[in-house]
Formats: structure tokens, C-alpha cells, sequence
């Protein structure tokens, strides 16, 4: 026996004998549907060569009743605009980058005082005193972050 698949719209019902029915098919990605990003650089790149290539062609376009001179008009400060934005996010992350160090380095400074003031705690009263045992648990407290970390610490086993 044969089996017969249904094409789009020929006509056929969903009960019509030996129609065999499968799982829809994944919709095809158009440019509306899926979100496209391209670098800066380039896109700039692309406005300067296409307004080149129309205004190469706009003699023969407008022959052919296309008039591209509101598009190459628009194209250079399409570009401009892009550039203009794209120096500003790069600016910002410069500024995010430095900021960014900035803070780490004051993190580490006062991370380093404040351990002092531990240390100095626990020699003043002794390991063994509660004092110290404050303090060790006072700066056990402040974890690292995760992503700083380079090698996981070792579970320890429970003791009984």
C-alpha cells in the first residue's frame, strides 16, 4: 500500500483515506522573525558602497523609472549616525573598563586593611580566646566572588 502525503492546500480533508499526518514543520525564519545584528564598522562600510553603487547606476535607474535619490541621500547620514553611536558605546565601555579596575582596586585595598584589623585582633587576645574566634568568623564571612575564583574549594568531609 502506497502512502499518500497531503501538500498544502490541495485540497485534501483531514479524513481523507491514506493521508498520513506528521509533526508541523518548524516556520521559516524570515528577516521579520529572527533579530539580526551586524558589526558597526561594517554596516558603515555597506551605506558608503551601496550610495557608490546607486549613484554609479542612478542615470540608468531613473531610466528605468527607480529613482534612488532619496535613497542615497539618506544612506551617508544613516552612516553618520551609526558611527556617532557606536563612539559613544565604545566610549562608555572604556569608561565601564576603567570604572570597573577603579573598584577592584579599592575592594582589594580595604579587603587587605580590614584582615589586618582581624589579624591584629587575634595577636592582641590570642588564637584560642573568643575574641579571635570573632574575628576568624568575621572575615570567613567575606566570600570571594564565584567568578574570580580559580579552583573550587574542597569539600571537607563531616566530622563525628
Amino acid at each position: 500500500m502506497s502512502t499518500f502525503v497531503p501538500k498544502w492546500n490541495d485540497g485534501t480533508k483531514w479524513n481523507t483515506p491514506g493521508a498520513v499526518w506528521g509533526p508541523k514543520k518548524a516556520p521559516i525564519k524570515t528577516m521579520s522573525t529572527s533579530k539580526v545584528t551586524y558589526p558597526a564598522h561594517e554596516v558603515i562600510g555597506f551605506c558608503g558602497t551601496s550610495a557608490a553603487m546607486l549613484t554609479k547606476y542612478k542615470t540608468q535607474m531613473i531610466a528605468a523609472k527607480i529613482d534612488p535619490t532619496g535613497l542615497i541621500a539618506k544612506l551617508d547620514p544613516d552612516s553618520k549616525a551609526i558611527s556617532a553611536a557606536n563612539d559613544l558605546q565604545e566610549g562608555l565601555k572604556t569608561q565601564l573598563r576603567e570604572a570597573t579596575i577603579a573598584v577592584n582596586d579599592a575592594v582589594a585595598a580595604a579587603y587587605s586593611d580590614c584582615s589586618n584589623a582581624c589579624d591584629m585582633v587575634i595577636t592582641a587576645f590570642g588564637r584560642g580566646s573568643s575574641q579571635a574566634q570573632e574575628a576568624t568568623n568575621l572575615r570567613k564571612s567575606v566570600r570571594p566572588s564565584p567568578r574570580h575564583e580559580t579552583n573550587p574549594p574542597t569539600p571537607t568531609p563531616p566530622t563525628t
